[in-house]
């Protein structure tokens, strides 16, 4: 014990001498307090929807203004296909999907029965049950103007619910391509910078300083085993998720591919930058895990729906590259969606990684000057 209270009297001197430590250990939790105090909110509002009104009669106009004007919903797209529910569903635009049938406003005014289809994207199983509940009201309260004088009662309004992608809730469907995605970052930011900044512990960055080496060489050196790392736990996770936890991978996976091969450049970048800015593992992992790991667990969609976010903070949600990536997992997992569908979150990520990375190469190479 006498060993270990000097180790720890040696440690906290370290820290208490480290400018940097102590605003990763002061600083930091309070700003990440104050935005996500208001960011991480469970409920549930502004969910994308389609509306597809095979009536289009007084009562369907109705009935779509009491959707937008709830503040439950945000009509992102009007239709009177169908077929376009699936297509504007499937690649992410919307999150709820409305069809009014044709005769709605005629069946509601001759007090018979009427019905509304609510179509909802089981994939984030919390937006899916409360948005199938919000519509339900909606549309009871809406089809309540349009009852004729003199019918006794709740209005005879019939709505069927659909659970596409997710049919159960599932919240494990929601949640493990989130968790791939973070398991993915770890070991392509966390490790790596941890292991650059091991040699400069060690003295022996000092050595491949004055090696023929050249600094290309020594990352890419240095990233590659991470790569090879990271692909492998793809392959290990993937088939966790479909064998363990019976998460579908409805998608190509060419496409699960191409996107991971877009987030390590991001991620990898991350790492290398942590790297440059840090001289011990400690404030390595402190920067990694504080900075960049929890506010991307907390604003990417992770657990909290980014639409919910306040528009103030919501664009650092759209700052971070794993915001893309768990958009292609789930759309490539649970909807079978394809590059052509998600091709904004490609974009996104073949944006970023690049310019992470870069920027990342060139402070470690005026850091070797």
């Amino acid at each position: 014990m006498g060993m270990v209270l000097i180790f720890l009297r040696k440690e906290l001197a370290q820290i208490l001498r480290d400018r940097k430590i102590i605003m990763m250990l002061l600083g930091a939790p309070v700003i990440q307090l104050i935005i996500l105090g208001y960011a991480a909110t469970f409920d549930v509002k502004h969910i994308p929807t389609v509306v597809c009104d095979l009536d289009m009669s007084e009562s369907s106009r109705r009935l779509v203004e009491s959707f937008s004007n709830s503040g439950y919903f945000t009509i992102v797209a009007q239709t009177r296909d169908l077929r376009e529910i699936d297509r504007v569903m499937g690649a992410n635009t919307a999150r709820l999907g409305l069809v009014v049938p044709r005769d709605y406003g005629r069946d509601l005014r001759r007090g018979a029965g009427a019905a509304i289809q609510v179509v909802s994207d089981g994939t984030d199983s919390m937006s899916a049950g409360a948005g199938a509940g919000y519509a339900r009201l909606i549309a009871l309260q809406a089809a309540g103007l349009d009852l004729p004088k003199g019918i006794p009662g709740p209005p005879r309004l019939g709505a069927e619910l659909r659970i596409w992608y997710n049919q159960e809730l599932k919240s494990p469907f929601f949640m493990v391509p989130a968790i791939f995605a973070m398991l993915l970052m770890v070991v392509a930011m966390v490790v790596p910078s941890m292991s650059i900044v091991k040699e400069k512990e060690l003295g022996t960055i000092e050595q491949l300083y004055v090696t023929p080496i050249k600094p290309w060489q020594l990352i890419l050196g240095k990233m590659l085993p991470f790569v090879v790392i990271a692909f492998v736990n793809v392959v290990m996770v993937s088939f966790i998720a479909r064998l363990w936890f019976g998460v579908p991978l409805r998608g190509s996976v060419l496409d699960l591919a191409l996107a991971v091969s877009l987030f390590l450049l991001s991620s990898l970048g991350l790492g290398i930058f942590v790297s440059t800015v840090t001289q011990t593992q400690q404030q390595a992992m402190m920067i990694a895990i504080f900075i960049i790991l929890m506010p991307s667990i907390l604003l990417s969609g992770f657990a909290f729906p980014v639409d919910n976010i306040p528009a103030t903070i919501r664009w650092v949600s759209y700052c971070l590259p794993i915001t893309y990536f768990i958009n292609i997992l789930r759309g490539v997992f649970l909807r079978g969606a394809d590059v052509h569908d998600l091709w904004w979150n490609y974009a996104a990520l073949a944006v970023l990684g690049p310019l992470i990375l870069g920027a990342a190469l060139i402070k470690f190479r005026k850091g070797l000057g």
